[in-house]
């Protein structure tokens, strides 16, 4: 499976493109009363595929900078961290929606992975980012990057 590192302009872009890819859905669901009933009234409720057979995906949201300040003795907030730009998902599969990778980014630093993942960059390199240099990749050749990336795999 190849794991992509996605950002979307704001929370809003990525359900429209969730909905777009069938991730997303609106459902009915009856609305319960105080004692859990079901009552004959319904509600719209979103409804994720976040993981199946085929993909996983992890709907992180706001990723903040290390640049907050905090008490050393207390660990109170001195200075809040700032917020990254847009709204950050992990998407792992062998396939994937067709337009995903106008918002695939090579993070320089990654905030999350996935339980058993290696973090080096090798087990991130995805066909797009090989060649998408100004994404934050290390300065190597795209051919010891796909090498590097097929050793990680048979691992």
């Amino acid at each position: 499976m190849i794991n992509l590192f996605l950002r979307f302009e704001n929370e809003t872009a990525w359900r429209e493109y969730a909905t777009t890819a069938g991730i997303l859905t609106q459902v009915e669901e009856p609305v319960l009363d105080d004692n859990g009933n079901e009552t004959k009234e319904t509600k719209t409720v979103d409804q994720w595929q976040l993981f199946s057979l085929t993909h996983a995906i992890s709907d992180i949201g706001i990723i903040y900078n290390k640049d907050g300040e905090y008490d050393p003795e207390t660990g109170e907030e001195i200075k809040a961290p700032t917020a990254k730009d847009g709204w950050h998902v992990n998407w792992k599969a062998k396939d994937f929606p067709a337009g995903i990778t106008a918002f695939e980014v090579m993070p320089k630093e990654v905030s999350r992975v996935w339980a058993g993942d290696p973090v080096e960059f090798a087990a991130r390199v995805s066909t797009r980012s090989m060649g998408a240099g100004h994404y934050g990749l290390p300065d190597e050749q795209p051919a010891t990057m796909a090498a590097a990336a097929v050793t990680t795999k048979k691992k």
